[in-house]
């Protein structure tokens, strides 16, 4: 189950223009998260794995891509119903 109280971490790249729209989907939904971007977190995106961008972390779990945000934010609703 996720926890409102999970901040969550939006991996992006500063050209990405999935990334600018995955961050606008988690503003529509109110989600709190944080932004770092891969060039300035290598060594934390190669620990965890990361492969794309966007990937948002959260709980331990990863979600990939535009569609990954959308399941996130789908199962957060879900959540809290």
């Amino acid at each position: 189950m996720l926890s409102c109280r999970t901040l969550s971490t939006l991996f992006a790249t500063k050209t990405c223009p999935n990334c600018k729209q995955a961050e606008q989907l988690l503003d529509a939904a109110d989600i709190r998260y944080t932004v770092r971007f891969a060039e300035e977190n290598r060594d934390t995106v190669r620990a965890l794995g990361i492969r794309q961008a966007p990937t948002l972390v959260s709980g331990g779990q990863k979600w990939t891509g535009v569609s990954g945000v959308r399941e996130f934010i789908a199962a957060k609703e879900n959540a809290n119903v």
